[in-house]
């Protein structure tokens, strides 16, 4: 298992330049964010080769393989090294029976501490061989019955293979985020296979954090799957980055040329979206800042989410205006009062009536409650304003 943590030294500060390739290359770190991301699968199975560090040929090669017969077929992702590469290993780990690629989650240190690998050379016409990052396998009913398993980086989105370079005496290293979805056996058995960017540490000997880009503030991830509140109210989350003191989030109908923008403060890593077209589809971005909202970084890449169908009636009413979650606590209750301009008072009671905890809630605020010492059972949460009054049950688990 990898340890989730922060680099103890500071990298120094990069004069970052954007290309028209997209790569962005600073004093240490090289990033390309590939625009559009590419796709390999049975349909788009051209290899797809990377210039890790950008020194003019490339080095790591993706491709689709798929070993099948009328009984079994198990579609497959391979890494290997490029035609004439020689020194690129990547991160492992073995899977009852499988050695694959490693999955890393972002902000994980990628360094000499994990399990390395050194990749397989390319060979012109040989599909099989390479070293695997994602793979299906399943028979079919007239080989016995009819199963599937899934090895490595499948049905994840936004996760890093770790790479490094040996280049004597020195090692260095690097990431690679992909996405993997696979469809059933049912539906054909196929896995689509997304290479978002990159990223290569040019000092020697030095890990890298899986996202790490070299800019001042790097662009966060955004949570696939929003959460609808109402038919035309949605809230949607992102991955936290180190050091932003801001977040820029903008959104608009699918097809439109016109963003709505808003800028959310740290530590909100959310954002509630009100009075939206009803059956409509949306995108949305967001950008993360470190220096408190005067420059940001890149955005995300695009999101979407779906409305809800119209209705006669409205759905909106006072509560849907205060977001309390998750009303199951083990640690921390929420309490987003992103669409209130009043100052708010939240008191928290027993299940008896006694009142236990009193505060204050600012406009637009957003306020995190610690309920772990409190003991298991029911709580009641009110939260009152000159407009609202609303009541909560919390159960501690």
């Amino acid at each position: 298992m990898h340890k989730l943590q922060k680099k103890l030294h500071q990298l120094s500060a990069l004069s970052a330049a954007f290309l028209a390739s997209g790569n962005v290359i600073g004093q240490s770190v090289e990033f390309e964010n590939i625009e559009p991301d590419t796709l390999i699968n049975g349909y788009e199975d051209v290899p797809y080769s990377i210039d890790m560090d950008n020194d003019g040929n490339d080095d790591i090669v993706f491709k689709f393989d798929n070993v099948a017969t009328s009984f079994f077929s198990n579609p497959t992702i391979r890494i290997q090294q490029d035609h004439g590469a020689s020194s690129w290993s990547f991160a492992w780990e073995i899977i009852p029976g499988h050695l694959v690629a490693d999955a890393f989650l972002y902000n994980e240190l990628i360094s000499s501490d994990d399990n390395w690998l050194l990749l397989e050379p390319a060979k012109l016409g040989e599909y099989s061989e390479g070293n695997v990052v994602a793979q299906a396998y399943y028979m079919s009913e007239g080989a016995g019955p009819t199963y599937g398993d899934k090895y490595g980086i499948v049905d994840k989105d936004n996760k890093f293979i770790g790479i490094r370079k040996y280049e004597a005496p020195d090692y260095y290293y690097g990431w690679i985020r992909v996405s993997c979805q696979y469809t059933p056996p049912d539906d054909g058995g196929q896995l689509d296979f997304t290479i978002h960017e990159y990223a290569f540490n040019n000092i020697p000997n030095d890990p890298i954090l899986a996202g790490e880009t070299g800019l001042d503030c790097n662009a966060p991830f955004p949570l696939s799957t929003a959460d609808m509140l109402a038919t035309a109210k949605v809230r949607i989350d992102w991955v936290q980055v180190i050091d932003a003191m801001a977040y820029k989030v903008r959104y608009r109908p699918a097809g439109s040329s016109i963003w709505i923008t808003n800028v959310i403060a740290h530590p909100k890593t959310s954002k509630v979206i009100n009075g939206l077209f009803c059956d409509t589809e949306y995108e949305w971005q967001v950008a993360a800042s470190c220096d408190g909202g005067t420059t940001f970084s890149s955005y995300s890449d695009f999101q979407t989410f779906n409305t809800g169908e119209c209705r006669l009636s409205s759905e909106v009413n006072s509560s849907q205006a205060v977001l309390i979650y998750p009303t199951l606590v083990k640690e921390f209750v929420y309490i987003d009062l992103d669409e209130i301009n009043e100052i708010t008072t939240i008191k928290i009671f027993t299940i008896g009536g006694q009142l236990i905890q009193q505060l204050k809630g600012n406009e637009n605020d957003f306020l995190k409650l610690d309920f772990s010492e409190y003991q298991s059972g029911i709580y009641i949460m009110n939260v009152k304003g000159n407009s609202i009054d609303i009541t909560e049950k919390i159960v501690k688990e």
